[in-house]
């Protein structure tokens, strides 16, 4: 396995992809909210805007689990509905191989709700393989 750069996961320390690694370089130019997971779902990095959006350290949402990430945050759909993990544009990517993209309503744990459009899509290798994906927050104005 090709790697480069290290990041540290609340379990254990991984060696990202070169291609997770290039995301996370891209990520960190741009003032879109960025959030890059690894193929297990698992946050490897947030830019500045996304923790901004999302007003966490970037530092420990990035040590966390995905699952530890889903307890910490909830997703519902404009109507207040909750979205169910599965159904979340970062997680179709991963396992369906596709780009998806939604409207969603972020809740932190203070009750803090943040509205967005969500777009990931997966990151490939150059052998085909799924080795993580980005996902971009276009803030939107809650109504």
């Amino acid at each position: 396995m090709r790697t480069r750069g290290r990041v540290r996961n609340a379990r254990t320390v991984t060696q990202l992809p070169p291609e997770l690694v290039l995301a996370k370089q891209l990520a960190d130019a741009l003032k879109t909210p960025i959030c890059i997971v690894d193929a297990g779902g698992n946050p490897v990095h947030f830019n500045e805007a996304a923790e901004m959006l999302l007003g966490r350290d970037r530092a420990a949402t990035e040590a966390l689990t995905a699952l530890e990430l889903g307890a910490r945050l909830a997703f519902t759909n404009i109507e207040g509905t909750p979205v169910p993990v599965e159904q979340l544009p970062a997680v179709i990517a991963l396992q369906e191989h596709r780009p998806a993209h939604r409207w969603l309503d972020i809740i932190d744990p203070d009750g803090a709700r943040q509205r967005v459009e969500a777009t990931a899509f997966p990151v490939k290798s150059d052998g085909g393989e799924v080795v993580g994906a980005v996902a971009l927050f276009w803030p939107a104005e809650l109504f």
